[in-house]
């Protein structure tokens, strides 16, 4: 990266700044901002800003980047004291950051991320628009009503994940999450690992290609869940309660219980556990039924 000629590119050029007060440097515009720092008691230092290129900086204050656009953040530094940055921002851009703030990334639109880690809780909700390559993320909620997103090389650990999303693609990546994709409906992920126990609850068109799950319980009262050479770990139990879900499995669930609807091709076997009063539909078979 060309710093010369990026700066060439801003009317203006702050370098080494260092600010403690309220709103330090709000609705700046046209900017170069490089190796500043940003501290307590004072908040919101880049409050409503446009077009600015962010190089180095690090970020103590609270309300660090809100409401702006048309911003680059490169290899800065969020704090834990940073309570809350990027806050109702668009149009921007996070490349080699490392960011520890808690409710980082709320109701953002129009942003990518990429080479990037954010341990932070309550992280990344309500956003549109996005896409994220090569991120370390842990947090409780990640991606909380999230929207149209593509996911790629994502190591992510947490609670409660990807709940009510819609419309994400998600590839080679590492889900270590509890209760993750609950109530979600048109996501796709690809070659990648979920890991953590009571997957898929209550979602609608979900489908998977070349995954694995780990724990215990996955889908409960879903439907329209697909998959294509999937596997399903020993720790997989009792899994497709009230779900209705077809594809091609590698290995089975060690159980299924009580399913709405399921079709599946695989070679391996499982236990069907269906309560006397439920009325269960299934089918796993060694070939693709004729269907028109």
């Amino acid at each position: 990266m060309n710093l010369k000629n990026l700066k060439a590119g801003y009317q203006k050029v702050i370098k080494d700044y260092i600010g403690s007060g309220e709103r330090e440097l709000t609705k700046t515009k046209d900017c170069f901002l490089s190796t500043s720092s940003f501290y307590d008691p004072g908040e919101s230092p880049l409050k409503e800003c446009e077009h600015l290129f962010i190089y180095k900086c690090k970020f103590h204050a609270k309300y660090a980047l809100w409401e702006d656009k048309d911003i680059i953040v490169y290899k800065s530094h969020f704090y834990k004291t940073d309570r809350a940055p990027l806050w109702y921002t668009k149009s921007f851009v996070l490349d080699s950051c490392q960011m520890f703030s808690p409710k980082t990334l709320r109701e953002c639109t129009d942003f990518t991320i990429r080479n990037t880690t954010l341990k932070g809780i309550e992280s990344l909700w309500k956003s549109d628009k996005f896409t994220i390559d090569n991120f370390i993320f842990e947090s409780y909620y990640p991606f909380f009503e999230c929207s149209n997103g593509t996911i790629s090389h994502l190591k992510m650990k947490g609670k409660y994940s990807f709940q009510y999303c819609h419309n994400l693609t998600i590839t080679n990546s590492e889900l270590d999450t509890k209760d993750a994709f609950w109530h979600c409906k048109d996501i796709t992920v690809i070659d990648s690992i979920i890991k953590g126990e009571y997957t898929g609850w209550f979602a609608s068109s979900l489908h998977f290609k070349n995954c694995t799950f780990i724990g215990t319980q996955p889908f409960v009262s879903s439907s329209n869940i697909t998959f294509e050479n999937c596997s399903f770990r020993e720790d997989c139990d009792r899994a497709f309660e009230y779900t209705t879900a077809s594809g091609s499995l590698n290995k089975l669930p060690i159980s299924i219980y009580n399913p709405k609807d399921i079709d599946f091709v695989s070679d391996d076997k499982s236990e069907i556990i269906v309560d006397k009063d439920y009325s269960a539909k299934y089918k796993i078979s060694n070939s693709l039924p004729n269907r028109k």
